[in-house]
């Protein structure tokens, strides 16, 4: 999810003709959240959730998204080499 938010928001940045990342001052997400329906879905399938806590998965999805946008251009230039988005 990471890596998807910092490519949206250089795609995002290129089609708005932004080329300096420090004129980027929000960006806005929808992002999936674990629902009762998903967690039941998902274990038909044969697979484990995280959690069950449909409000953590808020906080986790929230999270992520903004390490994504963190991560994006001119954001954080040594996020790649501590593993994170580049």
């Amino acid at each position: 999810m990471i890596r998807k938010v910092a490519d949206a928001v250089r795609v995002a940045m290129k089609q708005a003709g932004i080329a300096d990342a420090g004129d980027v001052h929000y960006v806005q997400t929808k992002t999936p959240l674990l629902t009762i329906d998903t967690i039941r879905e998902a274990r038909s399938r044969g697979h484990e959730v995280f959690t069950e806590d449909t409000l953590a998965s808020m906080d986790v999805s929230n999270g992520t998204t903004g390490a994504g946008y963190r991560g994006g251009p001119g954001r954080d230039r040594h996020a790649a080499r501590r593993g994170g988005a580049p």
